[in-house]
């Protein structure tokens, strides 16, 4: 009778050494998303472009996990990896949707310099002119002597804008730079004539947000450059809003607000969701090399800078 009790405890310790297995082809087969730097003069001369070299990298990648042998008891193939986004401008290379296995890997092919994982950034509190030491007895000598601003065109690299504020109106500024290359990207509640003279470009970035969150619930979220959190819109306010008389918090201490470059122009880049932030990199080439010159960003990483340094 002894040995009967056992058996119905054999069922139990099997599943429970199958646990571990089980957890480990399920971590196996879940996808992250990874920063890939390459060398640009590594690419073969049989690709015409760099992009057809990554799509033919992560491809490789697929191609050798199928030329392994399979069996009845061989695991199921992971997942195809995911081309979400290339980069020219800071450094060469993509971001793409990995197995931890499939970014090992990849990391051993030719000209390939690093395998990084993206890390979901967290948006932090706004900073001060106190802050920053500008509320000095000169402060108002820079300003003044600066134009306050009026030939810098501000990044302001967060959750979105939302355009109809007083901060953004375009009363008295001139016509935009012709050096402005830049966009207003149309989207959900969003026109392309949402943009003016102080406003003089919007885009969102929502490939990374979907490949980590999937599919965005459009009946919640603006598929578009408008902010649904305030985030942005206060911080692009705070780096280059202009005078708004009168201000008040619900009715207390009214007086005047005002950015820190009141004459400035504003491009608005979405990257922050409720998730996080994501696809940083994707907004980069479309600053840097549209003849930006601050960028403002308000969110928490945690990588040591030799590392990450967007």
């Amino acid at each position: 009778m002894a040995i009967s009790s056992n058996l119905p405890l054999l069922p139990a310790a099997l599943f429970l050494l199958l646990l571990p297995t089980s957890s480990v082809l399920a971590t196996e087969r879940e996808r992250k998303t990874f920063i890939v730097r390459v060398r640009p003069d590594a690419k073969p001369s049989i690709f015409p472009t760099h992009q057809h070299w990554y799509e033919s990298s992560l491809t490789s990648l697929l191609s050798s996990h199928h030329s392994t042998a399979a069996t009845a008891t061989s695991p199921p193939p992971p997942p195809p990896p995911l081309l979400l986004h290339t980069y020219s401008t800071v450094f060469h290379g993509f971001s793409a949707q990995l197995t931890v296995s499939q970014a090992h890997a990849l990391h051993s092919f030719p000209g390939i310099l690093a395998v990084i994982p993206e890390q979901v950034r967290q948006l932090h509190t706004t900073r001060s002119p106190q802050f920053l030491g500008l509320k000095t007895s000169d402060s108002a000598g820079l300003l003044k002597e600066s134009d306050f601003g009026s030939d810098l065109v501000i990044a302001v690299i967060d959750t979105g804008i939302w355009p109809e504020r007083k901060s953004f109106d375009d009363r008295d500024l001139g016509p935009v730079p012709p050096k402005w290359k830049g966009a207003c990207v149309p989207g959900r509640d969003f026109l392309a004539t949402s943009c003016n003279r102080k406003l003089i470009g919007a885009r969102y970035f929502s490939n990374g947000y979907e490949a980590t969150n999937g599919k965005m619930n459009e009946t919640t979220k603006y598929r578009s450059p408008r902010d649904s959190d305030g985030h942005g819109t206060h911080t692009a306010s705070i780096a280059a809003g202009r005078y708004v008389f009168p201000a008040s918090t619900l009715g207390y201490a009214r007086g005047v607000a005002a950015g820190m470059s009141p004459k400035a122009r504003l491009a608005a880049y979405k990257v922050c969701w409720n998730s996080g932030c994501l696809t940083l990199l994707a907004r980069v080439p479309k600053g840097l090399s549209l003849t930006l010159k601050p960028s403002r960003r308000t969110f928490l990483g945690f990588s040591p800078p030799f590392g990450d340094a967007i």
